[in-house]
Parts: structure tokens; sequence; C-alpha cells
């Protein structure tokens, strides 16, 4: 599980800070999978904002392991539950677009999650 910067990051955000650039945020993410009849199936959710299919995911609360708010994120906005990996299977960065038009720089981080069930109306 990563939870401290890498050295890669502290220098990526140091650029940032040099040219004026604001700070990644970081979120974290499931990728949701599970054995179905014809190999393995992944799941993705639309987006309430742009209705683009997407990885379950959301923001970190304050001392939460980053497995386990991406293992929460897909609970709560998905309805899974299952088992998550502590290990991050890969991470992807994007600009967040705010209701004020503005963009925000985000790094995902996302986790693998086994799912084990599905909540009823889901």
């Amino acid at each position: 599980m990563l939870t401290r910067p890498t050295t890669h990051n502290q220098m990526a955000e140091r650029v940032r800070r040099l040219f004026g650039i604001a700070p990644c945020r970081l979120q974290v993410a499931a990728l949701p999978w599970r054995k179905g009849e014809n190999g393995v199936e992944i799941m993705l959710i639309t987006s309430r904002d742009t209705g683009r299919w997407v990885l379950p995911k959301g923001w970190p609360e304050a001392r939460e392991p980053l497995c386990e708010a991406a293992a929460r994120e897909a609970g709560e906005e998905a309805g899974l539950r299952g088992t998550i990996s502590h290990l991050e299977a890969g991470r992807y960065f994007y600009a967040k677009v705010l209701a004020s038009g503005e963009q925000e720089p985000c790094e995902d981080l996302v986790f693998s999650l086994k799912v084990d069930s599905v909540a009823d109306g889901w």
C-alpha cells in the first residue's frame, strides 16, 4: 500500500510549486472485478456530472488507509463488497473541472477489488 509520496511524486510537486502550478489532489479508485462465465468482468459506473463510464473513486478520509478508502468508495458508489488489494494496481492523472470552470490537477491511485457481492438495487 502506498501511503507516502514516492521520490518521483515529490519531485513533480516541487516542479509544480516552482512554476506556480497547483499541486495534485489525491483520490483513490477501486478496479472492481469478478470471474464470470466468459472470463473476468470489470465493473464501471457512470459519472453523475458527465455520464462517462468511470471507476468508483473518491477522496480518502484523514488517516484512512488508501486501499480501504478505495473499498469504501466502491461500496458507497456502486454497492460493491469484496477483497481489496493492499498494493496499488496503477495510477492516472487528470484535470478535474470544478463548478467554477477552473481545472484542478488530480492523481488517482487505483486498487484492485475482487467483488464478492453487489448490493440489491445496484
